[in-house]
């Protein structure tokens, strides 16, 4: 791979650090699996909602699509 991207290896570094760490952090976690869903649920849905007006991404449905 000489032709390889050093910022493609920083980002699979870091993929394989996040992917490793959550053994520790789910040994370390002393919330129950439902409530370990609903806030990484909840914090998706806001960090999606933050994205979305940063871009200024128009997500409107019409009430044809809708039905």
């Amino acid at each position: 791979m000489p032709n390889a991207n050093p910022k493609h290896y920083l980002q699979l570094h870091v993929l394989v650090f996040i992917a490793g760490f959550t053994a520790i952090l789910g040994e370390l976690s002393t919330i129950g699996s439902l409530e370990l869903v609903w806030y990484r649920m909840a914090i998706a849905s806001v960090l999606m909602f933050i994205y979305i007006k940063l871009i200024k991404l128009n997500i409107k449905i019409t009430k044809k699509a809708l039905l």
